[in-house]
């Protein structure tokens, strides 16, 4: 796949162009972000969120294990899988393969024993010799879940978790967990989603997104350790190549969420081209219209090509669920380019390599090249 490729210097890293997409690129004229890892570094924000969450949720059972050193590899493999771009999700499934991992022992006491009220501290259940085991048989058992195929996330855990149980004390422990987390479900019912969602957004946009106030988070939330991966003027230049009002957003997260992060930078954004489907978990009323567009769907890369009336579009991600969008809306014939971004993943050279191996047509160290390239490209 290496030899198909053209890399080129820029200011941030290299860059790669695949040879037979070269013409294709000179004709782009539209372009929809992602946000996160794109526009936004959530490595502290998202990615912390889900190793904080799923401690705290663990922590309550008297499970601890060393999540902030370990969890972003994990997160890391289970995103690679293309089927996990809700990271309620990737908290769930971290936490049922963790009760999967235990000793028997320990798994039959969370069998037995009543639930804790939420705030208790209680004794660990584990010793410092059973900690290390368990830690990696979770590794394992993730490993091991990411090689199986047709991801459909909440679905395809409880599937491989059906079929790993080792014996009835585990099916019982699980069960009892999964009861106790409320998942699948949105704020503020289910208990994983509400604390993962009051941990991440902070009390002040928890209560502004769903009307009620926090119970278990109370200050600010991890969305202020976000840093902007792009400029006003990188998307000053973007919209100089391709038009003013041509550029979009899909992403996951809701409105609110995507505009108290990027503030007047929404503005280059044509909100009618653009998709923001973490509304769906926000206003249940549009949950039926916007599932539809849930990634890895093409729908809503092909609802922005339609809506902007472009002749080749661009669509820049960072996650395998990205890579099988733009895949999908092609296969719909939908003239659609990818241009996969590398910078803010925890291993530049290892996403670097996997975006290559995915065959995207563009790979760039930071989106801030979008214009760059293209500008190199139609000149």
């Amino acid at each position: 796949m290496l030899e198909e490729y053209k890399a080129i210097s820029t200011s941030d890293g290299r860059a790669w162009v695949r040879s037979s997409r070269l013409a294709a690129l000179r004709e782009v004229d539209a372009v929809v972000f992602d946000c996160d890892g794109v526009l936004v570094d959530t490595r502290r924000s998202y990615d912390a969120a889900i190793a904080e969450v799923t401690d705290r949720l663990l922590s309550w059972i008297g499970v601890r294990l060393p999540w902030k050193r370990f969890a972003p590899s994990l997160i890391l493999q289970l995103r690679r899988t293309g089927g996990f771009n809700n990271d309620w999700d990737t908290v769930y499934t971290l936490t049922v393969l963790s009760i999967l991992a235990l000793p028997e022992s320990q798994a039959r006491k969370i069998a037995e024993e009543s639930w804790p009220q939420i705030g208790d501290n209680p004794k660990p259940i584990l010793s410092s010799r059973d900690l290390k085991a368990v830690t990696v048989r979770v590794a394992a058992l993730t490993e091991s879940f990411c090689s199986t195929d047709g991801f459909t996330s909440f679905q395809s855990v409880n599937d491989f978790v059906q079929t790993n149980i080792l014996s009835p004390v585990y099916a019982s422990a699980l069960s009892s967990v999964q009861q106790w987390l409320g998942y699948p479900g949105s704020p503020p019912t289910s208990l994983l989603s509400t604390i993962f969602d009051e941990a991440y957004h902070g009390a002040r946009l928890f209560r502004l997104m769903y009307g009620v106030k926090p119970r278990y988070y109370h200050g600010t939330g991890l969305i202020e350790n976000e840093r902007m991966l792009v400029r006003r003027s990188d998307l000053e230049a973007v919209t100089q190549l391709v038009g003013v009002g041509r550029l979009a957003l899909t992403t996951g997260r809701p409105y609110l969420a995507a505009k108290y992060v990027l503030r007047d930078l929404m503005n280059y954004f044509n909100r009618k081209a653009s998709i923001f489907i973490g509304d769906m978990d926000v206003h249940p009323e549009l949950a039926v219209q916007l599932a539809q567009f849930r990634k890895p769907s093409g729908l809503g890369l092909i609802h922005a090509r339609r809506t902007l009336s472009s002749d080749m579009l661009l669509y820049a991600g960072d996650s395998a669920e990205d890579i099988k969008m733009a895949e999908e809306a092609s296969r719909a014939k939908e003239p659609v380019l990818f241009a996969g971004i590398y910078g803010a993943s925890i291993d530049r050279h290892e996403q670097s390599r996997f975006l290559r191996e995915c065959g995207a047509d563009l790979i760039l160290p930071t989106a801030r090249q979008i214009p760059v390239v293209l500008a190199m490209m139609k000149s």
